[in-house]
């Protein structure tokens, strides 16, 4: 959590709820999700809980294919 109001505990819910394999994706897609946030340095993160229940992580777990010139 970034913040007071990032509940851990809602997180570890929705966490539980997620099969194995979507742990996998979901630890993976963390880096490159930490590495959208370092490069957006605006863009404020949404909750933990959040990311596992609405499954944005599916939209980081792999890395973006390069910019075409």
């Amino acid at each position: 959590p970034t913040d007071p109001l990032m509940s851990k505990k809602k997180t570890y819910e929705q966490w539980r709820r997620l099969t194995r394999a979507d742990c996998a994706v979901a630890r993976a897609a963390c880096e490159h999700f930490r590495d959208f946030c370092r490069s957006h340095p605006s863009y404020r993160p949404v909750h933990a809980w959040r990311f596992l229940a609405e499954r944005r992580f599916d939209g980081f777990a792999a890395p973006p294919p390069p910019d075409i010139v």
